[in-house]
This record gives structure tokens, C-alpha cells and sequence, in this order.
């Protein structure tokens, strides 16, 4: 079990880093992080998510919803808030479903999505998407040693 990690030292492009899994009471922490992250005020902000770690064999059902209704609860504010997303799972099935998650549920219109296989395509990604570059920005695994 461990904290999503969420490294919030840029202002316009944050990283977030998933455990392998999260207990409810760490899952509902790490969406009031991001709730006060979102509702600060300045420039539009684009995600790094590394979701490679969580292990969907061990996640249950109960965590799953959870973090679905914690998300749920801070939706709103990634439609005021949020430029785009890039994902990266390495487990190619993993990715597939979650594309299609995404893609099915029709969520939050203006904000771009995309998933990946590695860190570097999602951040090239970020870099073509905002115009700006990522030097500086922390890595996953930066943000895992200062977690």
C-alpha cells in the first residue's frame, strides 16, 4: 500500500505517480491533494501519470470505486483547470482498457488524453501539446525518491 504521489513544483504541469495499490484511506487523500491543487488559481496544467505500478490483480472492486467517486467529486474542476493528461502504462493490455475506459466514458470535454508505453513518449507528448519545454519538470522516478 503507499500515497499516489503528486509533485505540484511546476506550476503548469504536475506528476503523478501510482503505487502498485492504495488503501480507501489513502486513495481519498491523495484526491484532496489534488482538489486543492486544482482549485488554486493560475495557468492551465497538464498531468504526467505513471500508472505502470498498480497491480490491477490486486486492486478490488471497492478500491476502484472509491477512486472512481473521489474522481468524480473534483471532475468539474478538470474542465476548468486542466489542458491534458498523458498516461503512461506499461502493460499493453492495462492500456488498451483504459483507452477504451476513457474513451467510452466520454469525460470532460477540452481536456486532451493520451496513454502511453513510456515516460518519454508521454513527455515528448506534453512538449508538443503545450509549446513548452520539460526541462526541470521531475521524472517518475524523482518523484518516487522525494515521496
Amino acid at each position: 500500500m503507499g500515497l499516489p504521489l503528486l509533485d505540484t513544483s511546476r506550476r503548469w504541469v504536475h506528476v503523478a505517480v501510482f503505487p502498485k495499490s492504495a488503501s480507501l484511506d489513502e486513495i481519498r487523500a491523495y484526491y484532496v491533494k489534488l482538489r486543492e491543487t486544482l482549485e488554486r488559481p493560475g495557468p492551465p496544467i497538464w498531468f504526467l501519470v505513471d500508472l505502470s505500478d498498480i497491480d490491477v490483480l490486486e486492486t478490488t472492486a471497492l478500491q476502484r470505486k472509491t477512486a472512481a467517486e473521489e474522481y468524480d467529486k473534483v471532475a468539474p474542476l478538470f474542465e476548468k483547470r486542466v489542458a491534458g493528461e498523458a498516461f503512461v502504462i506499461a502493460n499493453p493490455l492495462v492500456r488498451g482498457v483504459y483507452v477504451a475506459f476513457w474513451w467510452l466514458s466520454n469525460r470532460e470535454k477540452g481536456v486532451e488524453r493520451e496513454t502511453f508505453a513510456t515516460e518519454a513518449k508521454a513527455r515528448a507528448w506534453v512538449e508538443s501539446r503545450a509549446g513548452r519545454s520539460l526541462e526541470g519538470v521531475p521524472t517518475f522516478d524523482e518523484v518516487r525518491r522525494s515521496g
